[in-house]
């Protein structure tokens, strides 16, 4: 069968992502997203791109896209990033939850990404994130190594070609699709493909899987009103314990963890702001890591404190609804919701304004 693949490159126009010693994570994202689609095109698969040039786009109008096409799959590229310079190495992908073929393809993208000699960090759960709740398809964000780590940029520029190759062959591989790759491809990426790519792969990714509202999605589909919520319809969910809600209240709201907040054993969490490295500062670009001054005084939004955090997580998702790019921090006993965080008082005085007209009550910080 044919398969519709929309591919998204992170971040773009005036939203460059991670930012490193110059280097911009938007342009990796984008250069990632089209050698891939172009391997994928050789093999028999539909590519769509969310863009080609570098532009910007909301993560509602990448989801929109892959939606309005009738995507079997999306896959978004993106390079993570940390609070200081070196201090995180490797691979991840993200997903709604750890169900389905999406599951699978993740593990087998990381699978193959370690076999380059990437760190593999594993799979992670990010409910949270617009481009994977949204959408109505099985989709993935592929964290293809560090930007401001050195080695990991050495990896990512070294061995390019076979990281392409090895993300689409781990897609393909997924869909039990034979490949067309080129022979010098690296071997090393297939003793790191994750085993269920055999012929004992999971039933799940049977005939069901063409449709872009299979079973794997419609736990957050309510018979197409509202993506965030849970229809009751959806075999492969216990009903009323969707991961990503919050008992009915809020759509997509994740009523026990934060998938923003820090975590001691996520290699891909920042420590200190409890916010996830590589896309959290969206369409903010005057921030970027500074590996000379890591302590420096970043001027910060705040629009709501909690004790309880399943208040915090409402508020959370509701603005990332909204397109504004917001973490939780916890600290002294009470969870702080905020967005941004910039270096130009101007900037974060602009962000209040545009916070205040949206109708919230906030304040600066640092």
């Amino acid at each position: 069968m044919a398969y519709t693949i929309v591919l998204d490159a992170g971040h773009g126009g005036n939203d460059p992502g991670a930012v490193y010693q110059g280097r911009q994570e938007k342009d990796d994202n984008l250069r990632l997203a089209l050698a891939v689609g172009e391997i994928l095109s050789r093999n028999g698969i539909d590519v769509v791109y969310t863009r080609t040039e570098d532009t910007y786009q909301t993560p509602f109008e990448k989801a929109t896209i892959a939606n309005n096409n009738g995507a079997d799959y999306f896959v978004s590229f993106h390079r993570n990033s940390s609070a200081v310079p070196g201090q995180y190495d490797g691979v991840e992908t993200l997903v709604y939850d750890k169900s389905g073929i999406k599951y699978e393809m993740a593990e087998n993208i990381d699978g193959a990404l370690a076999g380059l000699g990437f760190k593999n960090l594993g799979v992670k759960e990010r409910p949270g994130l617009v481009v994977l709740r949204r959408t109505q398809m099985p989709s993935l964000l592929v964290e293809a190594g560090f930007l401001n780590n050195s080695g990991d940029n050495k990896l990512f520029d070294e061995k390019f070609d076979a990281i392409a190759k090895a993300i689409a062959a781990a897609i393909l591989g997924t869909l039990d699709m034979e490949t067309d790759m080129d022979t010098g491809m690296n071997n090393g990426m297939n003793a790191g493909m994750n085993s269920r790519m055999d012929a004992g792969m999971n039933n799940e990714m049977g005939a069901g899987m063409a449709s872009s509202m299979n079973t794997e999605t419609t736990g957050r589909m309510n018979n197409g009103m509202n993506p965030g919520m849970n229809s009751g319809m959806n075999p492969g969910m216990n009903s009323g314990m969707n991961p990503g809600m919050n008992s009915g209240m809020n759509s997509g709201m994740n009523s026990g963890m934060n998938p923003r907040m820090t975590g001691s054993t996520n290699p891909g969490m920042t420590n200190g702001m409890g916010v996830q490295g590589g896309g959290n500062w969206s369409n903010q670009p005057d921030w970027q890591d500074d590996p000379m001054n890591p302590g420096e005084r970043l001027y910060r939004v705040q629009v709501g404190a909690f004790k309880n955090k399943e208040y915090a997580d409402n508020l959370l998702y509701e603005l990332e609804d909204k397109g504004f790019p917001a973490f939780l921090l916890y600290e002294d006993g009470v969870y702080k919701v905020q967005v941004g965080a910039y270096r130009q008082l101007g900037n974060v005085i602009k962000q209040e304004q545009r916070l205040r007209r949206a109708g919230y009550s906030t304040w600066i910080t640092t």
